[in-house]
């Protein structure tokens, strides 16, 4: 069986963690470059009215909000904040927010590539979705990590 097309009636886009913390730990990437990156998916999600579930660990938190790039494009979307958990997965209001998108594909980008990115992947496989990862909105603090990852 060859899987349908990505479209925006049939994915939901999801990002995970592009908190301002981490921001100063990236080394895969360029800074510059990976907010652009991820303000445009962002922006593509919102544009083209595919799904689109945000996620953060608390702001209250060393790792802090997310970008205030990303948070000007995103607009009025909520923003689920997850108490620990590497696997978005495990957090039911995350779950939920993805359930009730009510679509089959996901594309995955966030921080770092190699943690909650490759975590929340591996839960959304586990979930029955077919997963895909923006590698260009993703990074680590490592560009090999990001590569083993990816």
């Amino acid at each position: 069986m060859t899987p349908e097309p990505l479209t925006p009636a049939n994915t939901t886009v999801v990002l995970v963690d592009y908190a301002v913390g981490f921001a100063n730990l990236l080394r895969s990437h360029n800074l510059a470059e990976h907010i652009n990156n991820v303000v445009g998916l962002a922006k593509t999600a919102k544009w083209y009215e595919s799904g689109l579930v945000v996620t953060n660990g608390q702001s209250s938190k060393p790792s802090g909000p997310l970008y205030p790039e990303l948070l000007e494009a995103i607009g009025d979307q909520p923003v689920i904040e997850r108490a620990v958990d590497f696997n978005s997965f495990l957090d039911e209001s995350f779950a939920q927010a993805v359930r009730e998108e009510g679509r089959e594909n996901l594309v995955v980008g966030g921080i770092a590539t190699d943690g909650c990115v490759l975590q929340t992947v591996l839960g959304g496989l586990r979930e029955g979705y077919r997963v895909h990862v923006a590698v260009d909105a993703s990074a680590s603090p490592s560009l090999e990590a990001h590569n083993a990852a990816v």
